[in-house]
């Protein structure tokens, strides 16, 4: 599902009318893995309108975050007697995500499926890790030095000092909207008149690749995650 489509099925839903026009707003919070980030809060609002009183549509706008620590680079000195190094970065990655899905009441569990758009914010370095590697077990890999050249190999003394030992040298986050599907499961549990609790549990593969520094690290995400939202009934 491209953007535009997304967005058009989205205002579609805030403007339909039912019947049975009963809606409930929450507040949502969570917890997020991937395979390889992290365990990172997420937190945000929700909404809800029943078509039907079995079947129900929801959105919200939630702020979620990841910290990858995947990103390495290689330096090598000018004297391949020297020893070399490899970096590892860590760098937290900020979304805002809006999911659109459709959800199915049954007496046991809510089951839900739709999609989901996120939007990349920004990224902040978090920390990163050298490790020095001697002459025979140094791993002779190319580095990028360039975000806009090929990846190149890094061979001046100066330059590796400045790389190794400052923050991140460079860091293009590709693609700024990515589009993922999602699946939850969740229970309802009242807890006082209108007031109720919704524990859930999701899987949400992001289909549109991580990619940095134009597709030199290139990566798919599946978040796995578990929350509650509680919610109020108008």
């Amino acid at each position: 599902m491209k953007p535009k489509s997304f967005l058009s099925c989205l205002c579609f839903f805030l403007t339909i009318k039912s019947t049975f026009s009963q809606t409930h707003w929450g507040l949502s919070a969570s917890l997020n893995k991937t395979a390889q980030t992290f365990l990172s809060p997420a937190f945000g609002i929700s909404f809800e309108k029943y078509i039907s009183k079995k079947n129900s549509l929801e959105t919200g706008i939630l702020y979620r975050s990841c910290v990858d620590t995947g990103l390495k680079y290689y330096f090598f000195p000018t004297n391949w007697m020297n020893d070399r190094y490899t970096v590892t970065y860590s760098v937290k990655q900020s979304f805002l995500s809006i999911p659109l899905f459709y959800k199915r009441h049954t007496k046991i569990l809510d089951i839900s499926a739709g999609t989901t758009v996120d939007f990349f914010l920004n990224w902040k370095e978090k920390e990163k890790e050298i490790v020095t590697h001697s002459i025979t077990s140094a791993p002779v890999i190319p580095v990028q030095v360039n975000p806009n050249s090929p990846p190149t190999f890094i061979y001046d003394s100066p330059q590796l000092e400045i790389m190794a030992n400052g923050p991140l040298p460079f860091y293009k986050f590709d693609n700024s909207v990515l589009l993922g599907l999602l699946f939850r499961v969740s229970k309802k549990f009242d807890i006082y008149k209108d007031i109720y609790i919704e524990p859930f549990f999701s899987y949400n593969p992001v289909v549109t690749d991580y990619s940095i520094n134009r597709k030199y690290i290139s990566v798919s995400r599946k978040y796995l995650s578990a929350g509650v939202i509680a919610k109020y009934s108008l």
